[in-house]
C-alpha cells in the first residue's frame, strides 16, 4: 500500500498556493494536514463540533470506528476562529466530495510549481506532466502520520491511541518515517578516505 507523503515545503507551497485562490480549500487542506483524518471526516464537521477555546474538535468518524475528540493545532484552531467568525453556516466546510474539489487539488498543486491550470476544468483539458502527480486527498493522512513519527516521536501505539486507526498493522507502516537506529552508524563504514567519521587522523 502506498504511503507516500510530503515534504513541509511541498506541504506548506501546496497550501499557500490554494490561499491565492480559495482560502477555505486551503483551511481544509490544513485541517487534513494537521489532523490525518479522512476527506470525509471534516467535510461531515458541524459548527458545534468545534470548542475553539480548549483547541479541540469531536471527529464523527467512518468506517465503523468510533467518534471521538481530536486535539487541534493552536496554528490551526487561529484559522478556523477567523474563518467560523466570517461563516455563519453549520457545516464548517462548504465543500462536498467530488470532481470540483478534486480540481482545486490539482489547481494548487500546479500553482505551487507555476504551472497553467484553468479555473473550472474544461472538456478535454489534461494537466501536463509533473512531479506531484501522485498526491491526492489522503496524502495529506499519510503526511500527518508521517510527520508524527518523525518531528513528535509517536511510535505505533500512541498513533493508534489517537483513534485515527484501531489496526496497530496499519499504523506501523509509518515507521518508515524515521530511520531506524542502526542507520546513525553508517559513518562506522570503511572510508575510502581511509577513516571514519570521529576517527582520529
Amino acid at each position: 500500500m502506498v504511503t507516500d507523503w510530503l515534504q513541509p515545503g511541498d506541504a506548506f507551497g501546496i497550501i499557500a498556493a490554494a490561499e491565492q485562490f480559495d482560502s477555505e480549500f486551503a483551511l481544509l487542506l490544513k485541517f487534513l494536514l494537521y489532523t490525518g483524518l479522512r476527506l470525509s471526516e471534516p467535510l461531515s464537521l458541524l459548527r458545534e463540533d468545534i470548542r475553539l477555546d480548549d483547541c479541540a474538535a469531536w471527529a464523527r468518524r467512518k468506517k465503523g470506528q468510533a467518534h471521538s475528540e481530536i486535539t487541534l493545532h493552536a496554528d490551526l484552531c487561529a484559522e478556523l476562529r477567523r474563518h467560523l467568525a466570517d461563516h455563519n453556516g453549520r457545516r464548517v466546510f462548504r465543500f462536498h466530495q467530488g470532481g470540483h474539489l478534486k480540481h482545486l487539488l490539482l489547481r494548487a498543486k500546479l500553482a505551487y510549481l507555476r504551472l497553467p491550470c484553468p479555473a473550472r476544468r474544461e472538456i478535454g483539458w489534461r494537466p501536463p506532466p509533473y512531479r506531484l502527480a501522485w498526491v491526492n486527498f489522503h496524502t495529506w493522512r499519510h503526511t500527518w502520520a508521517s510527520w508524527m513519527r518523525k518531528y513528535a516521536r509517536v511510535y505505533v501505539q500512541g498513533l493508534v491511541a489517537t483513534g485515527n486507526w484501531t489496526d496497530p498493522r496499519s499504523a506501523a507502516r509509518y515507521t518508515h518515517a524515521v530511520p531506524r537506529d542502526e542507520w546513525s552508524r553508517v559513518d562506522q563504514l570503511p572510508s575510502m578516505l581511509g577513516k571514519t567519521r570521529g576517527q582520529a587522523g
